[in-house]
């Protein structure tokens, strides 16, 4: 599935859960190596990630206050050498992650239900893997 429709549904999600604010932030996974995660502003905050290849979301993964977005991004971007060609993703510099990034810490419970939506209606490859 194409990351127009993540968009979509991740619109559609958080403008029937009032009050829950958030922005959004992509980067190649090449530029995200150039920098160390805690020069990212969005280091320490909760929010859904996913990775798009050629237009396609090939992964989308969540963050709670406790681990924040940098620590789960940067660990999927160093997972080198998993099962079902994950390498392939991750060394491709020009791969897109996407952010959804919760502007207050304390709309953490929204996460998961978001992450299910997404996950369930895109059926990203590399959520999957045996």
């Amino acid at each position: 599935m194409t990351e127009d429709k993540l968009l979509h549904l991740v619109d559609a999600f958080l403008n029937r859960v009032h009050g829950v604010s958030y922005s959004f932030s992509d980067s190649s996974i090449g530029e995200l190596r150039l920098k160390q995660k805690r020069e990212q502003e969005w280091c320490n905050r909760a929010g859904v990630y996913y990775f798009s290849q050629n237009g396609v979301i090939k992964y989308v993964g969540r963050a709670t206050p406790s681990s924040g977005l940098g620590e789960r991004v940067y660990n999927q971007i160093n997972a080198y050498g998993g099962k079902n060609n994950w390498d392939s993703v991750i060394t491709d510099g020009e791969v897109k992650c996407g952010l959804v990034i919760f502007t207050n810490n304390d709309d953490w419970h929204w996460l998961a239900a978001l992450e299910v939506l997404l996950i369930d209606n895109l059926r990203p490859q590399y959520n999957y893997r045996t």
